[in-house]
């Protein structure tokens, strides 16, 4: 009886030490998103350019994170995000501006990138003296799944007089790509409020590569020439977010 007894005080100890020190943590952040590489480039390109800019905007990103402290130093993460940066169609327009230059009015309705991953990874613990605020660097891979969005274009006059052109118009309704590898890499600093609640600033380096695949017959109708292509879509940037965390 005297050992039961023991024992159950032991367990007691140390589930009351475990609740004074949780391992468990949940954060939820959001902050702006700022493309870079190709996905920022807003060059112009046909549907089937094998590795097109992206005429992304700095958007917003949203980031829900569970952790858990392995040791005093280190720890493992499971991390989902969700980000959209709306289309630059500023050079597609000058592109109609100049095709067409007997026109009046222009118009580009580019639409947004909306780009979702789910990540894993691990992260070390560096605390500054004090131990109120803490700096872990985190590197993290999993996919990331997304959809080239669409656009349409037009350029007309007011009215349609003789011998005026016919107004101009075009559109490319978008395309669903491939889950693609993705990883990201950056630190976290966290500020410890009390011993469950903590704010954090966030700043992430992200990339991935999702690709659409596809055959042209360039001698159609002949499919002997059969000629398979890959467009890659380089969605890349950084991502700077606030938020706050709790610890169970």
């Amino acid at each position: 009886m005297k050992e039961i007894l023991t024992g159950v005080l032991m367990m007691l100890i140390l589930f009351c030490n475990a609740q004074n020190h949780p391992k468990f943590s949940v954060q939820m952040a959001v902050g702006p998103s700022f493309p870079a590489g190709k996905f920022a480039d807003k060059s112009l390109h046909s549907d089937t350019t094998s590795n097109p800019g992206g005429w992304a905007k700095p958007g917003l990103a949203v980031q829900l994170a569970i952790r858990y402290r392995v040791n005093k130093t280190s720890g493992i993460t499971v991390q989902g995000g969700w980000q959209e940066n709306h289309q630059d169609g500023s050079t597609l327009k000058e592109s109609l501006i100049t095709t067409y230059p007997t026109y009046h009015h222009y118009q580009v309705d580019a639409k947004t990138w909306k780009s979702g991953k789910i990540l894993a990874g691990g992260y070390l613990i560096f605390p500054l003296p004090g131990n109120k605020i803490q700096i872990e660097p985190e590197v993290l891979a999993g996919v990331l799944k997304t959809s080239v969005p669409g656009y349409s274009y037009a350029a007309y006059n007011d009215s349609i007089r003789l011998g005026e052109p016919f107004p101009q118009n075009g559109s490319f309704s978008g395309r669903t790509l491939a889950w693609a590898f993705c990883y990201q890499a950056g630190a976290n600093v966290n500020w410890k409020f009390n011993s469950k609640v903590f704010f954090l600033a966030s700043l992430d380096f992200f990339h991935a590569a999702p690709s659409w695949s596809y055959t042209t017959y360039p001698f159609y109708p002949s499919a002997d020439a059969a000629v398979h292509r890959k467009n890659e879509y380089a969605i890349e940037g950084v991502n700077l977010l606030v938020g706050t965390g709790y610890r169970f």
